[in-house]
């Protein structure tokens, strides 16, 4: 698996589970490799027979997300959105599960509803950096960009040392054809993040776009 040999992993698996038909975890990674692979239907399959059975609390949980994982990749949102529901009543007090509902219902085109769950999440835990993100490209979508800065200045007086919220700022900028604070923004998301790859894919790309080859390339 390690070498990227995912069929033969799965080969594997599937021996390991013929000898030991009980033995969970080679049946959770192995649903998940099942997804990767494309094969969910499989994995749709040993995920249920799994949860027919009582499990430790921990293992209904990875079950639950892989099956509604399996959903998703058939395209039935319906299923998938119906267990991320009830793993967010299970689990009141993880953004997590709030915001996998928001992210269906954003799939499915319902953006007010899905905005509902990204604000509920993100006043769960306002450190849950992928609501924050969310958010912002909702707002940016309905040109609110007074209200998607709001949000950024917050999450930068609340966790001044991330780099991720400098970014999203950048792109507020960029939204509103601000590129000088732009370039701003994303030197400051490298001062403190230097490994933050996107924050250098966007410097570079402002420099190509105004024919500053030499300096893109020094990005």
């Amino acid at each position: 698996l390690r070498a990227g040999n995912k069929i033969q992993a799965i080969a594997d698996l599937n021996r390991t589970i013929a000898l030991a038909t009980n033995y969970v975890p080679a049946k959770i990674l192995l649903a998940e490799l099942q997804i990767r692979q494309g094969d969910s239907f499989a994995a749709l399959t040993m995920l249920k027979q799994l949860l027919e059975r009582p499990q430790p609390e921990s293992i209904t949980l990875q079950a639950n997300m892989l099956l509604a994982r399996a959903y998703l990749a058939q395209k039935n949102n319906a299923e998938a959105l119906a267990i991320y529901r009830q793993l967010a009543q299970k689990f009141p007090k993880d953004p997590q599960m709030i915001w996998q509902v928001g992210a269906v219902l954003l799939d499915e085109k319902k953006p007010d509803e899905a905005r509902r769950e990204f604000e509920k999440s993100l006043a769960l835990d306002p450190k849950y950096l992928p609501a924050l993100e969310v958010l912002v490209d909702l707002d940016l979508d309905e040109k609110h960009y007074p209200a998607a800065m709001q949000r950024v200045q917050k999450q930068i007086d609340l966790e001044p040392k991330s780099a991720i919220p400098w970014l999203l700022q950048a792109k507020i900028e960029l939204a509103q054809n601000n590129r000088s604070a732009a370039i701003g923004s994303l030197q400051k998301a490298i001062d403190l993040d230097n490994n933050l790859t996107m924050a250098y894919l966007m410097l570079a790309r402002l420099y190509i776009d105004t024919k500053e080859y030499k300096t893109a390339l020094e990005r």
